[in-house]
C-alpha cells in the first residue's frame, strides 16, 4: 500500500509538472474526465473559448466536444480514443514508457460562433480511480487566421456555450 501511495503522489507530481509546462507554452490547459468534461476549468480557458464566465462552475462538467467543429468532432474523438487504446495496450503489456502524448489541429467554436483554428496538445492519463482523463493544452494556430462565424447548426445547446450570444 506504501507503494501504491508513493506512485500516486509520482503521478500527481508528473501531472502537475505537465499542467505546468503546458500552461507556459498554451493559451490554456484543461484536464478533460472520461467522457470528455471539463474538469478543470480555469480563467485561461473561459477567456480562451470567449465564454465570459464568471462563475467556472458552468464551465465544469460541460462537454468539450461541444467547442469542436462539427466537421473535426468525429476526428477528435477518435484522436482521443486511439490515445486511450495505446495506454491500455501498453498497460497490458506492462511496457514501462512514457504516455504519449500527440497533437491535432482543430477548429475549436467560441462564444457568438466565431471560429478558431487551435492546436490541442494531448497526453492520456489515468487519473487516481482508474479511470480515463486527458490533458490538453490549447493554443491559437496563428498559420491560418480565421474571422469567420460558423452556421447556426454548429452551435451548443449549452448556455453560455458557443452558440450563445447573451
Amino acid at each position: 500500500q506504501v507503494r501504491t501511495s508513493l506512485k500516486v503522489r509520482a503521478n500527481e507530481a508528473e501531472m502537475k509538472a505537465a499542467h505546468g509546462v503546458l500552461s507556459v507554452l498554451c493559451d490554456a490547459v484543461l484536464h478533460l474526465g472520461p467522457n470528455l468534461e471539463i474538469r478543470s476549468p480555469d480563467l485561461k480557458l473561459s477567456h480562451f473559448l470567449a465564454t465570459q464566465m464568471d462563475d467556472l462552475t458552468a464551465l465544469a462538467g460541460s462537454d468539450f466536444v461541444a467547442f469542436v467543429a462539427e466537421a473535426d468532432k468525429k476526428r477528435f474523438r477518435n484522436f482521443v480514443a486511439m490515445a486511450e487504446m495505446t495506454a491500455a495496450t501498453k498497460a497490458a503489456t506492462k511496457a514501462d514508457v512514457e504516455p504519449a502524448a500527440d497533437a491535432l489541429q482543430v477548429t475549436l467554436v467560441r462564444r457568438g460562433n466565431s471560429l478558431v483554428d487551435a492546436e490541442l496538445f494531448h497526453t492520456y492519463f489515468p487519473d487516481v480511480e482508474g479511470e480515463a482523463g486527458h490533458l490538453i493544452g490549447i493554443r491559437e494556430s496563428i498559420e491560418k487566421p480565421r474571422a469567420k462565424v460558423c452556421p447556426p447548426s454548429e452551435s451548443s445547446e449549452w448556455a453560455g456555450s458557443p452558440g450563445d450570444t447573451s
